[in-house]
C-alpha cells in the first residue's frame, strides 16, 4: 500500500505524521463499522424496508441520517474523531439521498446541514474553510442549506421542536460565532 501511494503521490510515508495518521485511519476502521451495524440493525431493517416500498419518499432518507447523527452524539466520547467523521459523512450521505428526493422540502436541507456541521468540528474547521475555497462544501453552503430549510415547508415536528425552528437557531448561533461569541 505504501509503495502504491508513493507511486502515485510521489511521496513516501514511511516515518512520516501522514503515514501515521493513514495506518491508524485504516487499523481503527474495523471498530467503527461494527458499533454502527450492531446499534442500527432493528432500525436500519424497518428504514431500508420503508425505502423498498417508497423509494420515491424522502422521509426514510433523512430519518436515517437523523437517527445516525444522534446515535453518534451519545457516544461521541467513546468514537476517535475519523470514527465519528466517517459516521457523519454517512449521515450526510443519507440527508443528501433526501434532497434528491425531494428538493422543496425541508427536512433533507436540516440534516445536510446538522451532519456537515458536526464534520466540521470534528475534522476541524480550517478544513471545511479551505473545502468552501475550492468550492465543496464550505461555510457559505452551509449557512445557504441551513437558509433553504429555513424558508421550505415543513412535514414533521419532533417533541414540539420543528425543523424550521431547528434550522434558525443553527444559522443564529453560527452568526454569534461570527461576531466572537455576541448575541
Amino acid at each position: 500500500l505504501g509503495r502504491t501511494i508513493e507511486q502515485i503521490t510521489g511521496h513516501a510515508l514511511v516515518f512520516t505524521f501522514e503515514g501515521l495518521l493513514l495506518a491508524s485511519i485504516l487499523y481503527s476502521l474495523p471498530f467503527a463499522v461494527q458499533p454502527f451495524a450492531t446499534a442500527f440493525a432493528g432500525v436500519d431493517i424497518r428504514l431500508r424496508e420503508a425505502m423498498s416500498l417508497r423509494p420515491e419518499d424522502p422521509a426514510p432518507y433523512w430519518m436515517m441520517a437523523r437517527l445516525l447523527y444522534l446515535a453518534l452524539e451519545g457516544r461521541a466520547s467513546e468514537l476517535s474523531s475519523a470514527e465519528r467523521i466517517a459516521g457523519y459523512e454517512a449521515a450526510e450521505a443519507w440527508a443528501d439521498q433526501a434532497v434528491e428526493r425531494a428538493p422543496g422540502r425541508s427536512e433533507g436541507y436540516l440534516w445536510q446541514a446538522i451532519a456537515h456541521g458536526r464534520i466540521a468540528t470534528s475534522a476541524g474547521s480550517l478544513r471545511l474553510a479551505l473545502r468552501g475555497w475550492t468550492g465543496g462544501r464550505g461555510p457559505s453552503w452551509l449557512e445557504a442549506t441551513l437558509r433553504k430549510a429555513v424558508s421550505l415547508p415543513e412535514d414533521f415536528r419532533f417533541f414540539g421542536f420543528s425543523t424550521r425552528g431547528d434550522a434558525l437557531h443553527a444559522l443564529a448561533a453560527g452568526a454569534a460565532g461570527d461576531r466572537g461569541g455576541e448575541a
